[in-house]
This record gives structure tokens, C-alpha cells and sequence, in this order.
């Protein structure tokens, strides 16, 4: 099932750029398709927000994962958010390109680019502190002070 990628901003979703099925597609945040709808959308209003809607895909690296739009590309191969020219920049830009294979690990190297994993920020108080990893929360379920 594919979703909406949402900002806690307001009704921006991530968006293809102008509904492109290209590679090298940029990426932004618009509004929301399909808001507001009293019955299931039709095939033709699903196809229309396809270029918002997204699927998580595994990764060949444990917790990795493809982010890959309902869009296909011309030849109807899929498309995945891709960091452009495959470099850690700061401020590099995100387009829809081709989803890479990954069925060996020089493709897999290859692929990172494409590939994503859920980071949680570190507690600043260490592990000590009130935050999941602090004492408060390693206590076994069931096991309660102060009672």
C-alpha cells in the first residue's frame, strides 16, 4: 500500500516535480492530492497523486530500505529517491531515478545512494539520562517501583 509522505508543517507531502516519470526527476514538497475526498478515489485520481504516494522497499543492508514512488518510469521500471551524483553533500539534491539492483555486494555499494534507515538522535543526557535509553525506560515490563 503506498502513503503520503507528510510534514509536520502543514498538508506538504514529498512530490515529484511536476508529475514527472523521468530520471533525474527533482523532488519537493507540495499539497496534498486527493485531500478532502468523502468516497475511494477513483483509478484515474490515484494515478494522477502517484507522484506522492510511496512505498518502503527492503534494502539489502539490514534496516535499509528503497523509497519508491507509486511512479514508474517510461519503460515502466521503478523509481526510487535517489541522492543526485551519488555524493554525501551537504545540500545535495533528491531526485526519482531508476531503482538500482542489489542482487550482489558490488551492487549493493552501488546502491547506497538510494538507500535509507530510520536514525533516532542521540539522547544527550547518555544512557543514564530520562530518555530511551535512560534507566526510566529499561525497566522489564511488569517491574514497577514505588508501589
Amino acid at each position: 500500500m503506498s502513503i503520503f509522505v507528510q510534514s509536520l508543517l502543514g498538508a506538504l507531502v514529498i512530490d515529484v516535480e511536476r508529475n514527472q516519470d523521468l530520471e533525474g526527476a527533482l523532488t519537493d514538497a507540495d499539497t496534498m492530492k486527493l485531500k478532502g475526498l468523502t468516497a475511494p478515489p477513483t483509478p484515474a485520481q490515484l494515478a494522477d497523486a502517484a507522484n506522492q504516494l510511496w512505498d518502503f522497499v527492503d534494502g539489502p543492508f539490514p534496516n535499509s530500505f528503497f523509497i519508491q514512488s507509486a511512479m514508474k518510469d517510461v519503460d515502466g521500471k521503478p523509481l526510487v529517491l535517489d541522492i543526485k551524483g551519488g555524493k554525501p553533500a551537504i545540500g545535495a539534491e533528491v531526485q526519482v531515478n531508476r531503482k538500482k539492483d542489489t542482487t550482489n555486494a558490488q551492487q549493493n555499494e552501488g546502491a547506497r545512494n538510494q538507500l535509507w534507515q530510520w536514525k533516532a538522535p542521540p539522547n544527550p543526557l547518555g544512557p543514564d539520562g530520562p530518555g530511551p535509553d535512560g534507566p526510566i525506560h529499561r525497566e522489564p515490563v511488569g517491574h514497577r517501583t514505588g508501589y
